[in-house]
């Protein structure tokens, strides 16, 4: 069985967030650079779109936004979440032009909510697929049906970007370099 690769990833958000920005530093470039993978985010990126958009057309956000005005702390997007998050995602953020801006409404928010929701736009797999119970009591069954085939789009799509970089990186001999590096900077 192959060992499954991913970037290193042990250590706190801000940790996380700092292997991220490097690298984005060091190697965006060299990863757009492969055509394949430059198109295949500019795919994520529009799945993205169709995925916040389908929220905001059938009301989920509007949902979650209420369930969180009156549970501080206690929503989907309560402190600690972010915690969940990998490298990938952040780097894709950067990679997608996007900052990574920690400064949450509240002490007992994910670092990323903002007064609007989450400030990413790449997130974790859970914060894309999770409906809690309120939502299938709020909307109709074929929306929440299009949310979870859109959100599986989009998740999908992001494995799939995840291997090719990975691939690129290891193949260049950058994977060994950056965990390298990761392990200095820990220690």
């Amino acid at each position: 069985m192959p060992i499954v690769e991913k970037f290193p990833d042990n250590g706190n958000i801000m940790e996380k967030i700092g292997i991220a920005r490097h690298i984005y530093t060091a190697h965006a470039d060299f990863i757009l650079s492969d055509r394949k993978i430059s198109s295949m985010f500019r795919e994520y990126n529009r799945e993205i779109a169709n995925t916040q958009n389908l929220m905001r057309e059938s009301g989920l956000i509007s949902i979650c936004a209420r369930c969180a005005a009156h549970n501080p702390g206690g929503s989907c997007c309560g402190r600690g979440i972010e915690e969940w998050y990998e490298v990938t995602t952040l780097l894709f953020n950067l990679i997608l032009g996007r900052e990574i801006i920690t400064d949450p409404p509240g002490p007992e928010d994910c670092l990323f909510l903002g007064p609007r929701g989450c400030r990413l736009w790449a997130r974790h797999h859970f914060c894309v697929n999770y409906l809690c119970h309120r939502v299938p009591e709020n909307l109709p069954e074929k929306d929440v049906q299009h949310l979870q085939a859109q959100a599986g789009r989009e998740l999908f799509l992001c494995w799939q970007l995840e291997r090719e970089i990975l691939r690129k990186l290891r193949n260049a001999g950058a994977l060994t370099a950056i965990r390298e590096r990761t392990q200095e900077t820990a220690t």
